[in-house]
């Protein structure tokens, strides 16, 4: 019976590897790519809220905030690409 079900649930094989074992393989490599994504991102979010604070309190780094957002757009075109 646990036989059967296994083979019902498991249609797709790749290379003779049932279907689930390869994506608890690739789950991994999928979260490293979700986990660079999210700190990425905190981290340029992070950084434009600081040269909004530091522009308010006068100091005047536009150049900072300038060059958070060129990171922004760096950071998210391979992502795009890879996931």
């Amino acid at each position: 019976m646990i036989t059967h079900w296994s083979t019902t649930s498991n249609p797709i094989s790749i290379f003779g590897i049932p279907g689930s074992i390869v994506l608890l393989m690739l789950f991994p490599l999928l979260f490293i790519g979700f986990l660079n994504m999210t700190f990425f991102s905190i981290w340029s979010i992070s950084l434009v809220l600081f040269s909004f604070y530091l522009k308010n309190k006068g100091l005047g780094l536009s150049f900072v905030h300038r060059r958070v957002v060129s990171n922004i757009r760096f950071f998210k075109q391979p992502f795009i690409n890879n996931y």
